[in-house]
């Protein structure tokens, strides 16, 4: 892998591979922690962090996250280290972005640095020094930013700047960041939701209530197996069991569906940013939102548009409240552009073994979870399976995990995944 990709790599990881923490459960327990990224502390400390983790990543060697130590109680969405970074991207780049798909496949700024080195190379600057240099010979880039500058050195509503100078054609800033809330899209209402069609939303929700996540978010799968402990299971592994689960009962009646985890921020007035992931159903051009911890379906929606702003409903709640930037979308489970993140939950042996007992404890009390909701008579699987119908039968690991995952006989007995 060469030195640039690396580098891309490691944003990456912050952008995907951790750029989702813990969800609020609905049981009172604290939701994920925010992040103050005006304080002069963490910004330091997040330079030198990024720092550590890019010098890894051209060295081809690994990086553990835990293994830096921040003054200040570090964020659960890494993600939130780098949304100033990715705001100035934003709009330094927007006529080269296209991040809810307008005009075909969403673009992010994660897939232009994907595809351009040159940008991939400016982002890690600005975050590793603060520094952005623009040359008047590109009105496309110079303009962005000398707005930027202008505005934060006029009004100073939306932006800040340290100090910033022209010199030779060049226009050069150094602490250009945003302000407020850091949005990048205003909030809207909430559309209405799209008048459902059967049978594929009855066969959704009820294969999502009977995924029994909800029985297992119920008895603590969040929680940790010591008293006062971390819990290891948060939103993204949730979101990518449901995402594994519904893909395994579904794509037999259902062979084009997809299912991707949707990662998305908001602030709240007064306080950090946060963040949180959900799987998102595509079928049939329609959007359908999946709360894991809750068993609700939401939708069909129109668009990713419409499906962000159903979610930012559900999750920001407060007044005045303002989204950050824009949705991203990733495979459940996928490590293929952070390969030096920690592995999706089911590689882990103490993971597998919480997952198989909880499961356990939650199989032998359907039909009290896991019924298809009133009016919804599911189609049979294939094989004839039909949820909230045949009981505990083929409660398994396998059901929440890619196909031929590896289950340790430590963890959940003799059990070998097809």
């Amino acid at each position: 892998m060469s030195m640039m990709r690396r580098a891309f790599a490691a944003v990456s990881a912050l952008v995907l591979g951790s750029a989702v923490g813990v969800a609020s459960p609905p049981t009172g327990e604290p939701g994920p922690r925010g992040w103050d990224f005006s304080s002069p502390v963490n910004i330091s400390e997040t330079r030198e962090y990024l720092g550590l983790m890019y010098a890894a990543s051209d060295a081809g060697a690994s990086f553990d996250p835990l293994s830096y130590t921040f003054t200040n109680e570090r964020p659960e969405s890494e993600y939130l280290l780098i949304l100033p970074a990715v705001e100035v991207f934003n709009r330094l780049y927007e006529d080269r972005l296209d991040p809810l798909g307008h005009g075909g496949k969403p673009y992010n700024l994660l897939n232009l640095m994907a595809d351009d080195p040159a940008v991939s190379s400016r982002f890690r600057r600005y975050v590793l020094t603060g520094e952005i240099e623009t040359d008047d010979g590109d009105q496309s880039r110079f303009g962005p930013h000398l707005a930027m500058a202008l505005e934060a050195l006029s009004k100073g509503e939306d932006f800040a700047v340290g100090a910033v100078w022209l010199e030779g054609g060049k226009l050069i800033s150094v602490d250009l960041r945003p302000l407020g809330a850091l949005a990048t899209t205003p909030g809207t209402p909430t559309p209405p939701t799209v008048t459902p069609t059967a049978p594929f939303d009855c066969d959704l929700e009820a294969w999502v209530r009977r995924s029994l996540l909800q029985c297992m978010t119920d008895k603590g799968l969040y929680k940790s197996e010591n008293p006062g402990g971390v819990g290891r299971f948060d939103c993204d592994d949730f979101a990518d069991a449901m995402a594994e689960w519904l893909l395994r009962h579904l794509r037999g009646l259902y062979p084009s569906i997809q299912v991707e985890i949707l990662f998305f921020a908001w602030q709240c007035p007064g306080q950090d940013p946060v963040g949180h992931a959900m799987p998102i159903v595509i079928h049939g051009g329609k959007f359908y939102l999946i709360d894991p911890y809750t068993g609700e379906k939401h939708g069909p929606y129109d668009s990713l548009e419409q499906a962000w702003q159903k979610a930012l409903e559900l999750f920001m709640r407060c007044t005045g409240g303002t989204p950050i930037g824009t949705p991203v979308t990733y495979p459940p489970g996928d490590r293929s552009l952070w390969p030096r993140e920690p592995k999706p939950w089911w590689h882990y042996e103490d993971m597998q073994q919480r997952f198989c007992r909880i499961l356990k404890e939650c199989c032998e009390e359907i039909p009290a979870y896991g019924t298809p909701p009133a009016g919804c008579t599911p189609q049979a699987l294939p094989d004839g399976t039909v949820p909230g119908v045949n009981g505990p039968t083929g409660c398994s690991i396998c059901d929440y995990v890619p196909r031929r995952t590896w289950i340790s006989p430590n963890a959940c007995g003799n059990v070998s995944c097809p």
